[in-house]
């Protein structure tokens, strides 16, 4: 079976950027007759350049893999060939944006490469797909977030995903959903039929283990961690509730020795975070550390007294899972995907209800007899999630879109 795939999302530090990092190399490393032809960004050895726009032309395996974050060790050259975006057998503009060249990518290489090598399919992995939609395309859609609330997006990207995302699933073979969610709102908001979807949750990368003692400890110095807190680590923007946290933490804040860490990128609309965080009474126990290392991680979920992470909207929802493997006791949202990701292992709450999230935040700080349960629920949890079991499901979706 040989298969293109869009990889233009590699090194973009959304969800849709990590889906394809590690599903390629799981693919790869699959026991099945697979042939796989990936168009990522990339270093193509000797074109003396690191722009993600490469010349064109095919580019050794190896090396452009590793460099695009694809794959840790090089795969079976028989089985993976790669092209940076903007490649091909076509011309494409001297001078262009690496924006613009990723749409380049998109919508002219992928489609010419699949044709040049006669591609059983073409997989878009990211919402979108070519204009025009190939007819042998696989579409992975990760959430319909833009439909529900494009108030979350800029003007320009909600109008493009509101156009583009509904064209591509209703022209693709098939579409590969990430939750049972989103595979039902495939279903009421697109009107996809059932049959034409597969639902194949995300996996979990194997470094999200209980950390040990030094790692713990120099995740503390780093960061400068107190004895107990509740965490939160994720892009700070609208969608993923942090105001909230800070108002329920501050609710209960004088009954607790929990002080509360809220870690990560800024993301944008980050004016409402920073409020409420200089509106607590209690703000000089509110610490923002900023961006984790990836490094440093795994040792901090593990540290955490609880990890909290009431998110309004999401199609998958790494971020709890990632702490359930840690070790970490999860609080987490009652709504979208994320019931079905966490199962029983985590405490849920209503998002929007301060007073539901800090009562489970009292508990959970107060219960050692809790914590320790979710602890092991959450362990177990996690486990069932790899990118093995991710690719298997995968090339069974192909196998029926061929079919």
């Amino acid at each position: 079976m040989r298969v293109v795939i869009d990889a233009l999302q590699a090194g973009n530090r959304s969800g849709t950027g990590r889906y394809v990092e590690e599903l390629i190399p799981a693919l790869a490393a699959l026991d099945a007759d697979l042939e796989l032809h990936v168009v990522g960004p990339g270093t193509a050895p000797g074109t003396g350049t690191s722009d993600p726009a490469l010349r064109g032309g095919d580019v050794p395996v190896p090396n452009t893999l590793v460099a695009a974050g694809l794959l840790t060790e090089p795969p079976d050259r028989s089985k993976v060939s790669s092209w940076g975006s903007g490649t091909g057998t076509s011309r494409r503009p001297a001078c262009a944006s690496p924006r613009f060249l990723k749409v380049y990518a998109m919508h002219v290489t992928l489609p010419r490469l699949a044709r040049r090598y006669r591609a059983d399919l073409v997989h878009f992995t990211a919402n979108v797909g070519a204009l025009p939609m190939p007819r042998n395309a696989v579409l992975t859609m990760h959430d319909l977030s833009f439909l529900h609330h494009p108030e979350w997006f800029s003007v320009s990207r909600a109008w493009y995903y509101r156009a583009a995302a509904p064209y591509a699933a209703r022209r693709a073979r098939r579409v590969i959903a990430v939750s049972q969610h989103t595979a039902d709102e495939l279903q009421q908001w697109l009107g996809l039929p059932a049959d034409r979807i597969d639902v194949v949750h995300n996996g979990l990368s194997r470094v999200f283990r209980p950390a040990s003692e030094e790692a713990r400890a120099i995740a503390r110095t780093t960061y400068g961690l107190p004895e107990r807190f509740f965490l939160y680590v994720g892009t700070l923007e609208p969608r993923k509730n942090v105001p909230r946290i800070i108002e329920a933490w501050s609710a209960i804040a004088k009954d607790t020795d929990c002080d509360l860490v809220i870690a990560g990128r800024e993301g944008w609309k980050t004016g409402p975070v920073s409020d409420a965080a200089a509106r607590s009474p209690h703000r000089e126990r509110v610490r923002l550390p900023g961006y984790v290392a990836d490094e440093h991680l795994p040792a901090l979920l593990s540290t955490a007294t609880a990890f909290v992470w009431p998110s309004l909207f999401e199609g998958f929802g790494w971020p709890p899972l990632e702490a359930m493997a840690c070790g970490a006791p999860v609080i987490t949202s009652s709504t979208s995907s994320l019931p079905e990701i966490v199962g029983d292992a985590a405490i849920t709450v209503t998002p929007d209800d301060v007073g539901a999230l800090a009562d489970a935040m009292r508990q959970i700080a107060a219960d050692a007899v809790l914590r320790d349960t979710l602890r092991e629920k959450g362990l177990a949890r996690a486990a069932l999630f790899s990118w093995e079991r991710a690719a298997q499901e995968t090339v069974a979706a192909y196998e029926r879109a061929i079919a």
